[in-house]
């Protein structure tokens, strides 16, 4: 059972966990090789693609915050690549990886139950990783990163900041 420590991180026995106070998602939108701050309200569309004829890629990323730091990023961060139809509407999202893991844990229970070691949890997580990683290379997406850390760090600071949405935990 954790316990708090004196300085108000939970201590599980191994090392301190900071108590998240915030989560703050910062959306981001990819033009040319720069990572733009984009409103998070904002609808996508055929004029929002990263270079001509290519598609709209855009990323949300949600970091922890305890007071005015960034503690950690959530998993649940993720990349979208959308090609732009012929009548300029987007494509819709890939929900396949995310159906796969609702159904994964009865399929290794069914396994188990089997006598054989199931795996459709495994197989499930990597494909959401896959998916959450859109298709793009590891500099765009420590790039996002490093841009987005920018922008929720000057929001906290009280500065107006496009893109950053802020919730107390």
């Amino acid at each position: 059972m954790p316990r708090r420590a004196k300085s108000g991180a939970l201590d599980n026995g191994e090392h301190q966990v900071p108590i998240v106070r915030r989560i703050a998602c910062c959306h981001l939108l990819l033009r040319g090789s720069r990572w733009m701050p984009v409103s998070v309200n904002r609808k996508l569309g055929p004029n929002d693609r990263c270079s001509p004829n290519a598609a709209v890629i855009s990323a949300l990323l949600s970091a922890a915050i305890d007071k005015e730091t960034i503690v950690g990023w959530l998993t649940n961060s993720a990349f979208s690549m959308r090609e732009v139809r012929p009548d300029g509407s987007l494509s819709g999202l890939d929900f396949r990886a995310a159906a796969l893991v609702v159904h994964a844990d009865e399929l290794d229970m069914e396994a188990r139950r089997l006598g054989a070691v199931g795996i459709a949890s495994l197989i499930a997580q990597r494909r959401v990783q896959e998916q959450n990683a859109g298709g793009l290379p590891v500099e765009l997406r420590e790039a996002a990163f490093e841009r987005a850390a920018i922008q929720i760090l000057d929001k906290l600071q009280g500065h107006s900041v496009v893109g950053v949405f802020l919730r107390d935990c």
